[in-house]
């Protein structure tokens, strides 16, 4: 319906507003619920995101997307254990790679790294396009200790996306790569000026490689 379409181009706005018009002829329609959650979270409504979220799974407990959507929202406002248990229970209808990976992130961010590396593995598997479950195990694995692996997982992917190219500087920078960090974080720059983590990250290599 108009509410989903807006949603779908990014409208988030227009699509809370038709929802919510929808839902107050039809308040216990559960699909429309998840939609308003997706809307709101978009709009960094996070907690009326959870509460549609949570109204939906009570419609619908069979349906693991509103499960998903609101692990995702528990991550967002830190609720990290509460977004284990509920991708858990997603998992537990259906293995669906999305489930596999919101689990292994919400695992990663307990600091339960060898619990969410096989997770990771497993939604990437699944689906290799998936940009964010390569680039969460990239980080995992520099931080296990083992960067080379974590670049080559990078390193074929054809995405010019500034948080890759953040991700694949760090595994240079522990290769002693330096100056290929350079070059890939100054890329990643171009395409996002404002970002502190990759203004901090190109004044560590500069001064790495005594040029600051």
């Amino acid at each position: 319906h108009l509410g989903l379409g807006y949603l779908q181009l990014g409208r988030s706005e227009e699509s809370r507003k038709t929802l919510a018009r929808l839902l107050a002829r039809h308040p216990d329609h559960a699909l429309s619920l998840n939609a308003q959650g997706t809307a709101l979270a978009s709009l960094d409504r996070y907690q009326e995101a959870i509460d549609c979220f949570l109204k939906a799974d009570r419609l619908s407990p069979a349906r693991p997307e509103s499960l998903e959507n609101l692990a995702l929202a528990y991550i967002k406002t830190r609720k990290f254990s509460q977004a284990e248990a509920t991708a858990r229970r997603a998992l537990s209808m259906a293995p669906r790679p999305r489930s596999q990976a919101i689990l292994g992130h919400a695992l990663y961010l307990q600091e339960r790294l060898d619990e969410a590396e096989p997770c990771l593995r497993a939604a990437l598997l699944a689906d290799p396009s998936d940009t964010g479950s390569r680039t969460l195990l990239a980080s995992l694995l520099r931080r296990l200790g083992d960067p080379g692996q974590a670049h080559d997982l990078l390193a074929g992917l054809e995405c010019d996306h500034p948080e890759v190219r953040l991700s694949l500087s760090m595994c240079l920078k522990d290769m002693g790569r330096i100056e290929e960090a350079i070059t890939h974080v100054d890329e990643a720059i171009g395409q996002d000026q404002a970002s502190p983590d990759l203004l901090r990250c190109r004044s560590q290599l500069l001064l790495q490689a005594g040029r600051l």
